[in-house]
């Protein structure tokens, strides 16, 4: 029964425990009695004569609260009090002053100091133990909230993985992409995509979510996978904002969106193309950085405010030249604060542009710096600057051997496949129909091809097909920087005026009994022809811009023919002949 009831009276005392109390005082008699009032009430005490025997204690014991002391020999409550705290980092230790003092500035000090409350001496016991018993409320609280707080930092560190591996990790081309990203907060609210398409054209796309932190972040993961998709499979930079639009309008909340600017710069780094949804203007200098070239201003709404969008109408094409810089920037560059709240500004951001330097950006972020001194940053600050270099386009992929083909061939004999797509009218406008024909294409079992090649020649046929054909426009109009310009806007002009027409593609896809694949590929369309032998037989220059898509499709396919009119082109393609 003994052991028994000695267990007991052990757990009790566990169960009331209330940790361990320093007592800090140079008054032995004040130091014995405040602790056998502390160990009535549960704590374990430990006491010191002085601030610096406290501050010792504290660094090689567990405590939970202490009673300090203002007047004492060596190192007074005051300093014992901050050097204690600064010893605490994130974990609250409450300390209770107990002084004789009445003086308002003096008790104003003991707060100063780091204290968390005070009582004056003599003090009444219960008003002791209300005390203690508000500072233990707060001490929880506060242990609470820091346990909740690490919980947050944990996930958003295994966040921070996720997005960087589905959205950062992907990115392409950054050896020559410069940018500056600097997130206002954990996760940034801005975003980077770039990638390459079928063809090595790159686009790049830099966009800026409502607010900031993990929750303007999560909409990057379905804008990665849109953008990357359909980059993959040759979509266009219109096509892209508009799904991107679509997926948004229907998963964000009102009153969220994202404000994008898109660049598209072809693989022969002749010309590029641009769309501005909301963001800052984009600028187009040359490579001596004497002078903006072009500003392109935002011309549509921030992706996901509206369910009808288009960005055909937004989309501006124009001529690049070797060593051209592209500067694409979020608005949270001209809106930065220096300390007194001053903006940044447009004017500042343009002549920092202009100065001598390896890259404009670098003079750009260089300038804010020096702008915006010890200011707090309030939004996420993102710069892109992009090279029109040869380094900015991969290498054309090397063909595969005869022998990698034939382990992706199946054996069955005579194997044939046919395809067949028309588009009339206004479906000519709307749909790009080359990424359905290769999905189709794809899902095939018993042959490989070789589908940059295949993307390519599909592409041009069926873009002579549709300008040349179906819009009769003159290819020679893009002779000139200008024209280029005049061509496009031509070009969507009578695609919106579009009533009557139709481009027809079929694909026979015959895999012959030595394994050899063949394509063979008609494209119709319902205009009147061009001249054929004058395309057939002009090689164009390397910096044309225009007459490169025969001359293209030749390089590409083992034959290509058109009908006496022009209208009908047959193209024999052999992934590897």
């Amino acid at each position: 029964m003994g052991n028994t009831s000695s267990a007991a009276k052990n757990t009790d005392q566990a169960i009331d425990s209330r940790g361990i109390a320093l007592v800090v005082d140079d008054g032995a008699t004040n130091r014995l009695v405040l602790k056998s009032l502390l160990s009535k009430r549960g704590f374990e005490v430990v006491m010191a004569e002085d601030g610096a025997k406290a501050v010792e204690i504290f660094q090689n014991t567990a405590i939970d609260i202490i009673f300090m002391d203002v007047m004492m020999p060596v190192m007074d409550g005051y300093e014992a009090t901050r050097k204690i705290k600064a010893l605490c980092n994130d974990t609250f230790v409450p300390i209770l002053f107990l002084t004789e003092m009445t003086d308002e500035e003096a008790l104003a000090e003991c707060i100063a100091a780091g204290g968390d409350d005070f009582l004056t001496k003599p003090f009444s016991h219960i008003i002791l133990e209300s005390k203690i018993n508000a500072l233990e409320r707060f001490r929880k609280v506060h242990n609470d909230v820091n346990r909740l707080y690490s919980q947050m930092r944990r996930e958003e560190e295994f966040a921070a993985q996720v997005f960087s591996k589905a959205v950062i990790e992907a990115n392409v081309g950054l050896d020559t992409i410069h940018s500056v990203l600097c997130p206002a907060r954990t996760f940034s609210g801005d975003m980077l995509l770039t990638a390459y398409t079928p063809t090595r054209d790159v686009h790049v796309l830099l966009g800026d979510f409502t607010g900031h932190g993990l929750g303007a972040a999560l909409g990057a993961l379905p804008v990665s996978e849109v953008f990357r998709t359909m980059t993959a499979k040759g979509f266009s930079g219109d096509e892209i904002l508009t799904a991107i639009n679509d997926k948004l309008h229907r998963l964000l909340p009102i009153g969220m969106f994202m404000a994008a600017q898109f660049v598209r710069i072809s693989a022969d780094l002749t010309h590029a193309s641009i769309c501005n949804c909301g963001m800052p203007d984009i600028f187009l200098i040359g490579k001596d950085r004497d002078r903006i070239k072009e500003k392109f201003e935002s011309s549509n709404l921030a992706l996901g405010i509206t369910g009808s969008f288009d960005a055909r109408e937004s989309v501006v094409h124009f001529v690049v030249e070797n060593e051209d810089r592209i500067i694409l920037a979020s608005d949270g560059v001209a809106e930065a604060c220096s300390p007194s709240g001053e903006a940044f500004g447009q004017a500042l951001f343009e002549s920092s542009i202009l100065k001598p330097g390896a890259y404009a950006i670098d003079n750009i972020a260089a300038a804010l710096d020096q702008f915006c001194g010890h200011a707090e940053q309030a939004d996420d600050i993102s710069m892109v600057e992009i090279p029109c270099t040869p380094d900015l386009i991969p290498p054309a992929k090397k063909e595969v051997s005869d022998s990698c083909i034939s382990n992706h061939i199946a054996t069955t004999k005579n194997n044939e496949f046919e395809i067949s797509l028309t588009l009339h009218d206004q479906s000519l406008a709307l749909i790009n129909p080359i990424p359905q024909i290769l999905a189709h294409i794809e899902s095939l079992e018993g042959f490989s091809f070789d589908r940059e090649a295949l993307f390519t020649v599909l592409t041009e046929l069926y873009v002579n097909a549709l300008d040349h054909g179906v819009l009769a426009l003159d290819a020679s109009i893009k002779q000139s920087a200008e024209g280029f310009g005049e061509y496009f806007s031509l070009r969507e002009q009578r695609i919106n005026d579009l009533v009557d027409g139709f481009i027809k593609l079929s694909l026979n896809i015959i895999i012959s009994s030595n394994r050899s694949v063949n394509f063979i590929i008609q494209v119709e369309d319902s205009g009147n022809g061009f001249d054929v032998s004058k395309m057939l037989h002009s090689t164009g220059e390397a910096t044309a811009l225009c007459g490169r898509g025969i001359p293209l499709i030749q390089e590409f396919s083992k034959s290509l023919e058109y009908n006496d009119s022009g209208n009908i082109a047959t193209v024999l393609f052999q992934p590897h002949f």
